[in-house]
């Protein structure tokens, strides 16, 4: 569907209006591609690319907080973002978030750790370094094959 610009704060499509009345940051962009030589149409299209990602972003919010209002999703497993926010405010005002944060992040270092500690030795065996343990281990029969 071809846009046509009509000026700075509408686009129209072939079936009526599509956006009117630019937004300050849009306009900033507007202002900025056309001292560089682009085509509104052009720049529109560049700052709707750009918002894409955070479209994306959204949605998923959006469908992870529904989810837990509808129960489809565990609270227990999947706390909704806003009560996740709320969590955080909450140990933020006694002081005791920067705890949480580094027991969080202690885990998630130990559990990498343990899973270097096993991967880059089983990665050197079956790389083919130690022959007797490769031949050993390819006498294993694989789950799901005949």
């Amino acid at each position: 569907m071809e846009r046509e610009i009509v000026s700075l704060g509408q686009v129209t499509t072939d079936d009526g209006l599509f956006f009117e009345g630019a937004a300050e940051p849009v306009r900033e962009e507007v202002e900025k591609a056309e001292r560089k030589g682009l085509r509104l149409g052009e720049t529109l299209y560049l700052i709707n690319d750009r918002l894409l990602d955070w479209y994306g972003l959204a949605v998923l919010f959006l469908v992870w907080e529904l989810g837990t209002r509808w129960g489809w999703l565990d609270t227990q497993f999947f706390p909704s973002p806003t009560a996740i926010v709320a969590e955080g405010l909450k140990l933020a005002a006694k002081g005791e978030l920067h705890l949480h944060i580094l027991a969080s992040v202690a885990r998630t270092f130990a559990g990498f750790t343990a899973a270097a500690c096993v991967g880059v030795p089983l990665g050197f065996v079956l790389g083919g370094y130690f022959p007797r343990l490769t031949s050993f281990l390819a006498a294993v029969p694989t789950p799901g094959t005949d």
